[in-house]
Order: structure tokens, then sequence, then C-alpha cells
């Protein structure tokens, strides 16, 4: 008699659900209180007077050894989560320009040339999709995403764009999975972006459109 496969019990994947939960829980936490740390320690800073090259230059460092580490994580995450990262970017701002404290942020971050918290996440995520596809490298992130293969009916040239295949999701959980998220992103850029033909201008590229989303309707 041929064995069939058992199904798991109802509790067995209620205990896996709740791990899951769990752990999601406790990133929100390490987060919020990571970001409350740096909140607070860049405004102790606005009481010590720095020439501006080198406030600049201690902010810009700030921004990427802090705020852009592994934040391609919070893809998709709710915006309470990134908002406390948005206060401590706007805060930097602040500070290293020497405004008040309820200045407002986004002219600031325009000027310093800055990419808000959404689009620097895009903007990492973006520039590891272009990497990838073009060394294959590293092999189990190439493994996760794959180019879309137009049918031969289709004629428009907006068919040749180098895009990349979008797996069905049902969850906002699962969009937020890498190899859903990135073609979201890929897709979505100019193709003057994503036809580029080094990693340089392929940053350049990307940042001046990220650039124009984020501060479109600022003036």
């Amino acid at each position: 008699m041929e064995n069939l496969p058992t199904c798991k019990p109802v509790s067995q994947y209620l205990t896996e659900l709740k791990k899951h939960l769990e752990t999601a829980r406790e990133f929100a936490e390490q987060h919020a209180q990571k970001a409350q740390e740096q909140y607070a320690k860049y405004y102790n800073a606005q009481h010590v007077a720095l020439p501006q090259d080198i406030a600049k230059t201690l902010a810009s460092s700030i921004v990427s050894s802090r705020l852009d580490y592994c934040n391609a994580v919070l893809y998709g995450t709710p915006n309470l989560t990134t908002s406390k990262l948005h206060k401590v970017q706007n805060c930097l701002a602040r500070v290293m320009l020497q405004r008040r404290k309820f200045c407002h942020a986004q002219p600031l971050l325009k000027s310093l040339h800055w990419l808000p918290i959404s689009q620097r996440i895009n903007f990492k995520l973006a520039t590891l999709a272009f990497k990838i596809q073009s060394t294959s490298q590293p092999e189990y992130l190439h493994q996760l995403i794959s180019s879309q293969h137009p049918s031969s009916s289709m004629t428009l040239r907006s068919s040749t764009r180098p895009l990349l295949q979008a797996p069905h999701t049902r969850t906002a959980y699962g969009s937020r999975a890498f190899s859903s998220a990135v073609p979201a992103i890929w897709n979505n850029l100019p193709t003057l972006v994503i036809e580029a033909n080094s990693l340089p201008a392929f940053r350049r590229r990307l940042k001046t459109h990220l650039f124009i989303v984020a501060f479109e309707n600022s003036g």
C-alpha cells in the first residue's frame, strides 16, 4: 500500500507562526532602540561647534555607517518602523546645518543631496540587483531572481527592457522577500537607469532618478 504524505497538525503551524511573529517583534524593538539612541546622540552633538566641512564629512559618515547598515531588510516594513530612521536623518541634517529643532527637514536633505530613508533602501536593493546581474554573484542571491522573457508576440519597445521576473505573492509579508522586492524596484526604474553599462554610471543615474522622485514636489 502506497504511503500517503502526512500533514502537519494545526498546532505545529501555529507554533511556527508564533516564532516568526516573535522574531519580527524583537527585530522591531531592537530597531526602535537603536534609532532612539542615535537620535539622542545627534542632538547632544548640536552643542559642539564644528567647521562646516568637518561637520558635513562626519554627518555623511554617520549616514553611511548607521542609517544605511542592513537597511535593505526594511523594505516594505510599516511606516512606523522607517519613520524612526527618518527622524534620525532629519535630526542629523538640522544639527549639521545648524537649524532649529522643528525646522522643516526636507529642504535640508535636498540641499545636502541626501536621499530620504525609503529611497536609500530602494537604492541599496537596486544597486545589489545590478551587481548580481553583472557578475552572477553571490550565487545564493542570483538564484532568487531571473530575467523576464517577453513572448514573441510582444513588439513594443518596452518589451526589450532588461526586466526581472516578478513572482506572484498573496501577502504583504511575501512581497518583502528578496525575490519579490528586487523585481518590484528594478522593473519600475527608467530604461536609462537599468541600461547603464557600468556600476558607477548606474549608481549616478539611479541616485538622480530617486532624488527627483523624492523631491519633485518640494519646490
